[in-house]
């Protein structure tokens, strides 16, 4: 509730192991199908994104990187497409 009520920009997941990619890919679509996170950018992180760089759209997320600085950058790009163009 408190997730809702807040109404995040962005939701980032740490994928570490093969075995929490499954848990990923539930979280993944349990944010997209709330109609109150449709607009939340979803990014996959870990080590796991390391080992498998397109992990992260497969699992239905925006994107992902394996350390936090990539992570920061992709999301900057992202949020910035999100933003309604100037008139």
């Amino acid at each position: 509730a408190r997730l809702l009520a807040s109404a995040p920009a962005a939701i980032a997941i740490t994928c570490t192991t093969a075995l929490q990619a499954r848990s990923a890919r539930g979280m993944v679509a349990a944010i997209r199908g709330e109609p109150a996170l449709a607009r939340c950018v979803v990014l996959l992180g870990g080590h796991l994104v390391l080992d498998v760089p397109q992990l992260p759209t497969q699992l239905g997320a925006d994107g992902g990187a394996c350390d936090g600085p990539l992570l920061g950058t992709m999301l900057r790009g992202l949020l910035a497409r999100q933003q309604p163009a100037a008139v």
